[in-house]
């Protein structure tokens, strides 16, 4: 299954991700340590890639949803030139990606890493990342952090409401996700991504992608990171600095071992 956001991708900046952006600073505050050129992937509509860009930071941006890149590039039509020269957008794979350059600083922002669905898919995008790392770059990857006893809970067609917001013109769109299969020996989550669109002159619309994502502890990014030649120079649960061990997320900042 592709997480491509073939029928929602029009609502994605719509939601604040995450907790209202707050991962965007701690991203301008890396790339202030190790400079650019700097390659997101799963870069999509350009969330975190454009505040990299107007920073004067370039930036590369690599995603495999084509709906996603075309409001990026909508986006990059309405800035400066020299913004839109920093910027350099491509469609493609995390397992299968290949430029010319290498770069100071690597991300995978957001939770994405967990759209690859087996240990075999993830050591492909490692070993890409690997490749292209300079010698004294950075990779940062960002994973969440799920409850330990999460999958007793799950309950499949659970539709839980996630976010409501009113747009200026006059309709209501709220997104709701709804739970489908519980995947425990791949560790792999199917849900609906569903948004609900209504107003006071229409029906409700709805719009709805199927998306999986697969869900890791600390010590399977750890094993695979180590196995890739990497090893974790920090450690974090939150961009605030949260210790690991008390935060919602997996932010693990990268090195490559020395040889």
């Amino acid at each position: 299954m592709e997480n491509i956001f073939k029928n929602t991708a029009r609502f994605y900046d719509i939601d604040q991700h995450p907790a209202q952006n707050k991962d965007i600073p701690f991203y301008l505050q890396q790339a202030s340590l190790f400079g650019s050129p700097i390659l997101e992937l799963a870069c999509g509509t350009g969330r975190v890639t454009l505040p990299l860009a107007k920073a004067g930071f370039s930036v590369y941006g690599l995603d495999l949803s084509q709906e996603m890149l075309s409001i990026f590039e909508q986006k990059l039509q309405g800035l400066p030139r020299e913004t839109q020269e920093k910027i350099t957008i491509c469609q493609g794979e995390m397992t299968e990606f290949s430029f010319a350059t290498t770069f100071k600083m690597i991300l995978i922002p957001f939770h994405s890493f967990q759209a690859l669905s087996s240990d075999e898919e993830a050591r492909k995008c490692l070993a890409r990342v690997y490749s292209h790392l300079d010698k004294d770059g950075v990779f940062i990857l960002n994973v969440s952090h799920f409850n330990a006893d999460f999958a007793e809970d799950w309950q499949t067609g659970l539709e839980t409401q996630e976010s409501a917001v009113f747009l200026e013109d006059g309709q209501w769109v709220t997104r709701y996700t709804t739970l489908q299969e519980l995947d425990e020996g791949k560790r792999l989550m199917t849900f609906d991504n569903l948004y609900r669109v209504s107003g006071t002159e229409k029906k409700i619309e709805e719009y709805r992608d199927r998306l999986q994502i697969r869900y890791y502890e600390e010590h399977d990014l750890r094993q695979l990171l180590d196995e890739a030649g990497f090893e974790i120079t920090e450690g974090m649960g939150w961009y605030d600095g949260t210790p690991i061990e008390n935060g919602d997320e997996f932010i693990l900042i990268c090195r490559k071992k020395e040889q």
